[in-house]
């Protein structure tokens, strides 16, 4: 494979992403009330699943043989399945889960996000947030065949994706699906690889335009926070546009996606102004400390849900401090629980699994 120049930039921008996961999922916690305030951060996900898709294609424009395929689906599950197989272990032995076969094997083998029909404690089981893991697989798998020819057929391939997701959509309208059909819109992978391929084509034309952007400092550090400044108010806004149009003729289920994926394009935006490097945010984030923290943030985001729950189940046995002394207090382990994770579990498993695969 050839060489490629490591964008650490968005490396940690993933940290940024997982901050806000676990923000969304802190509500009914340390003094943060319910509401859409923070529902709205739950956005995160679907920068991961652009990001992802941009990624790939940078690292692995071709895929032209078995042998190719093999290994990257090889890197693909050495990067993912550790650090959820101990979170998985984790959640059963601290949270007191019970094994149940037909919910278990599903979600260690992540398959659990792929029947559209199930319901959500199935996808959500054991460790909830491993459902996006699940869709992450289904992305994996379709890769090799969607970077295939990918110069070639970019377009007809991210029209497709579009098709399929506008299918589902009117599809959960026809038969009144409540709530918009989270599992047929929010975890299911043929809703959400249309973000994947958005990510690769977005990568296909910054490869071919990033040799152009001649730019200084000063414009690109405008643009960095400009596109960061587009993202916050896609964020934000989102969610208020998507109640909005509820009642319109694009059903709820349109509203259901543009609440959880509307703010793709934004991220995406961002996502190109930064891997372009050239103004003092990107720098900053390619700093040798933040991109510790993006590459350790996989690990927060498998964590936090762990700990959040075991805190809301013990939490008139725990000792008590301020709200605030409280949030401080759940980070500091939550970051050094990650680190820990990341540096002992998924970093030597994945060199241990890729060792003996290639000892085949």
């Amino acid at each position: 494979m050839k060489q490629y120049a490591k964008l650490g930039q968005l490396t940690a921008l993933r940290f940024v992403a997982a901050a806000m996961v676990v923000m969304c999922h802190m509500q009914g916690a340390f003094g943060f009330t319910v509401g859409p305030r923070l529902d709205c951060l739950a956005a995160g996900v679907s920068f991961f699943f652009v990001l992802s898709g941009f990624i790939l294609a940078y690292v692995y424009p071709e895929l032209r043989t078995r042998g190719e395929i093999a290994g990257f689906l090889r890197a693909r599950v050495a990067r993912v399945w550790p650090g959820h197989v101990a979170t998985f272990l984790l959640a059963m032995w601290l949270l007191d889960l019970p094994w149940h076969a037909t919910t278990a094997l599903p979600n260690l083998m992540l398959v659990q996000a792929w029947n559209p029909l199930a319901p959500g404690t199935f996808y959500y089981s054991y460790n909830s947030p491993s459902w996006s893991l699940s869709t992450e697989l289904f992305f994996y798998l379709a890769f090799p065949f969607l970077i295939s020819s990918w110069d070639r057929k970019c377009l007809p391939r991210i029209l497709l994706s579009a098709a399929v997701l506008a299918t589902i959509i009117v599809y959960v309208n026809w038969k009144d699906i409540a709530d918009g059909g989270p599992s047929f819109l929010y975890v299911n992978p043929a809703a959400r690889i249309f973000e994947f391929v958005f990510g690769m084509l977005l990568q296909h034309f910054w490869k071919r335009c990033r040799s152009r952007l001649d730019w200084s400092v000063g414009p690109a550090t405008v643009f960095e926070i400009g596109a960061i400044g587009c993202c916050a108010l896609s964020v934000f806004l989102a969610p208020g546009v998507a109640r909005h149009l509820d009642s319109a003729w694009t059903g709820p289920a349109f509203s259901a996606w543009l609440y959880s994926s509307g703010s793709m394009f934004a991220f995406g935006l961002m996502i190109f102004v930064m891997a372009v490097g050239r103004g003092a945010v990107s720098r900053f984030l390619a700093r040798p400390w933040c991109v510790v923290l993006g590459e350790m943030s996989f690990a927060v985001y498998l964590l936090h849900q762990i700990f959040l729950r075991y805190h809301q189940a013990n939490i008139a046995r725990l000792p008590h401090g301020s709200d605030a002394a409280e949030f401080l207090l759940f980070w500091v382990i939550l970051l050094a629980s990650s680190y820990t994770m990341w540096t002992c579990v998924e970093k030597p498993a994945r060199r241990a699994i890729l060792r003996s695969w290639s000892k085949k």
